[in-house]
């Protein structure tokens, strides 16, 4: 079962759904609905390094929001769907920025360049 279902505040989608059929179902749907998730946020992110890079470097990648951060799992995704497809094709490593420091750290790069 997905971590909505097991860590839900009160458990309310259990209450939801009593019957196990559809706690499997709504699992089943509300994964498939995070892994999209992740899998369009990592797409976003190494489209964009790619395009900047080519191949071979380093990025530093600043990501803001709730999703990301407290979405049970989105963040382990993203992280591993960058690995496996930047570092093995383009050798490109992803730094990601936590949200506290994520408009200082752009800010800052910005300033760097000029």
């Amino acid at each position: 079962m997905c971590a909505f279902l097991e860590n839900a505040p009160n458990a309310k989608l259990k209450v939801m759904f009593p019957s196990i059929k559809d706690q499997q179902n709504i699992s089943v749907l509300l994964q498939t609905l995070v892994d999209r998730a992740a899998y369009l946020i990592a797409l976003e992110i190494a489209a964009v390094s790619v395009k900047a890079l080519g191949s071979n470097g380093s990025v530093f990648a600043t990501v803001e929001g709730t999703v990301f951060y407290k979405m049970p799992g989105i963040r382990q995704k993203v992280i591993e769907m960058l690995n496996n497809r930047l570092l093995k094709q383009y050798y490109i490593q992803i730094h990601i920025a936590q949200k506290e420091s994520a408009v200082l750290i752009g800010t800052g790069a910005i300033a760097l360049t000029f």
